[in-house]
């Protein structure tokens, strides 16, 4: 492979020796050597220029928490996002049952209940008018309920006296006993069991398609957050056949399919796949009244959450850690997230593991007296700036304004208590676009006080550095420096001094992942 110099207006390397540039030069994947153009072209052997022009390059911005397959397969389902009532969403998704056989599956996503009348869950009463003849199964948008019709139901055998709920879930009933369709967190295994997998090759289908997407986005990794084996493999397929734009690092759902295998196999990285954290589910999502709380929603008197981990949990996730696996612990609410932080320490005692750097993926409801004991476990905050912004219509009348100014989306707070910060959207939640994340940790737009936002460089540090440590990579990835991986992302303006609502208009011009072009505008 040649060597290749990259030249810009600016090259900001988040060094602090020297943290800007005009020039990288990269050789066999990895930086050379940074500097001005001229210096940087005398320490390389009759190099390719690439001359971005006017473009500023940061180190390779990294999504610290999304979905691949979910972002892949939103692109090929019925898309319910601009939907105002439970009307529309049934005429949504029958105008795709008209293109479609009798008796197939309609999948769907994005419904969000806090935007119809009344903020009410609906109920399947205008889908099963609107698609009697298929089953349909639509999640809503945090992918932590969803809602289906009368077939579906019946292929899941869910009737009125079919038994109570799942540990951990929720089946909505009316004031007859009868299912509405809403079920809630667990509750939606259910239905989803029954529903055709893709094939291996749909799968490397759905996980290229979103994978492109990232790299377009400006991403040059993405910690996918709850895969089973068949998408690793799947993963290192593409990769193998050099149609991986991106750097993966897996977290394995605890629990899935062939999770046997993982936990024989042990932690691996092999190329651009990396297997070593295993993810769990402590509670919901606070949209759909699932996240675990202390006290109970300000909108639902007497409801607390749900707690969806098994007992006894930190004896597994010690058995884990002692096989050398990072444990990832999705906790959204203020009680979910102490019984996290229990869980972590008990398991740190018990297996002997210090080394393990655990996640705790949201961290969106937070006592405040939580806060100094992330630093203790050496744990990561892997947080996504911009649910504050799309929450925030509707978090207040989950949580109460004082709660919610006092406990709610603490970047900053966790960051003055020690706590590493790992920056991702959630995708595809939100858009797998890092630069609306940093848009919302520097404004808090809509929020009536500034007190959590970050610096710019902070804010990127969190898609960078913070990504990088929380995958045990910050010697790998996450800043320009000379033998470092050549992982480069370039944007038309320049991010990190433009103000925060240039981030919105912003394009990216290049992706680099070890010295190799992956995206190009």
């Amino acid at each position: 492979m040649a060597d290749l110099l990259v030249h810009a207006k600016t090259v900001w390397t988040f060094d602090r020796a020297k943290p800007k540039a005009q020039a990288v030069g990269i050789r066999d994947g990895r930086i050379l050597c940074v500097g001005n153009v001229f210096e940087v072209r005398e320490s390389l052997t009759r190099p390719l220029e690439l001359d971005l022009e006017d473009a500023t390059v940061v180190p390779g911005l990294t999504d610290a928490h999304g979905h691949l397959v979910m972002l892949g397969r939103a692109a090929h389902e019925v898309e319910l996002a601009a939907a105002r009532s439970a009307e529309e969403v049934a005429a949504l998704v029958a105008e795709r049952a008209g293109q479609v056989p009798k008796g197939q599956w309609i999948r769907g996503q994005g419904w969000d209940q806090n935007r119809f009348p009344g903020g009410a869950f609906p109920d399947r009463t205008a889908l099963d008018a609107a698609v009697p003849s298929h089953p349909v199964l639509l999640e809503r948008v945090d992918g932590h309920a969803a809602l289906v019709n009368a077939a579906a139901l019946a292929v899941a055998g869910i009737t009125k006296g079919s038994g109570g709920d799942p540990p951990g879930g929720q089946i909505l009933r009316d004031e007859l006993g009868e299912p509405t369709g809403v079920l809630v967190d667990t509750a939606m295994e259910l239905v989803l069991r029954h529903l055709p997998p893709p094939s291996a090759t749909e799968l490397e289908q759905l996980l290229a398609e979103a994978a492109r997407r990232c790299a377009a986005a400006g991403l040059v990794g993405v910690h996918d957050a709850g895969v089973d084996l068949d998408v690793v493999e799947a993963l290192r397929r593409l990769d193998e056949r050099g149609e991986l734009p991106i750097r993966v690092y897996a977290m394995a759902r605890a629990g899935g399919p062939r999770f046997a295998e993982i936990l024989q196999a042990g932690p691996s990285s092999k190329g651009l796949v990396t297997v070593k954290a295993i993810k769990f589910f402590l509670d919901g999502a606070l949209g759909s009244r699932g996240a675990a709380l202390f006290q109970e929603y300000a909108d639902a008197p007497g409801e607390r959450g749900l707690i969806t981990s098994p007992e006894p949990f930190a004896e597994t996730l010690a058995e884990l850690m002692q096989l050398g696996f990072q444990p990832s612990l999705h906790a959204i609410g203020d009680r979910a997230n102490a019984l996290a932080l229990d869980a972590l320490e008990t398991a740190q005692q018990a297996s002997q593991r210090t080394d393990l750097r655990p996640r705790i993926e949201h961290v969106q409801v937070l006592r405040p007296g939580d806060l100094r004991r992330f630093a203790p476990l050496g744990a990561v905050a892997s947080v996504q700036p911009i649910h504050a912004i799309s929450d925030r219509p509707w978090a207040q009348a989950r949580l109460g304004a004082e709660r919610l100014l006092e406990s709610g989306y603490l970047w900053k707070s966790l960051a003055e208590a020690g706590a590493r910060l790992a920056f991702g959207s959630d995708f595809p939640i939100e858009p797998p676009n890092p630069l609306r994340g940093l848009w919302a940790a520097c404004t808090r737009h809509g929020w009536p006080t500034t007190a959590e936002c970050l610096e710019r460089t902070a804010a990127i540090e969190a898609f960078t550095t913070g990504a990088a440590w929380a995958s045990f990579e910050e010697a790998e990835t996450g800043r320009i420096v000379p033998g470092m991986r050549a992982d480069l992302t370039a944007f038309d303006r320049d991010i990190v001094t433009e103000p925060p609502e240039a981030l919105l208009e912003t394009e990216v011009e290049l992706v680099m992942v070890g010295g190799k072009a992956t995206f190009s505008d």
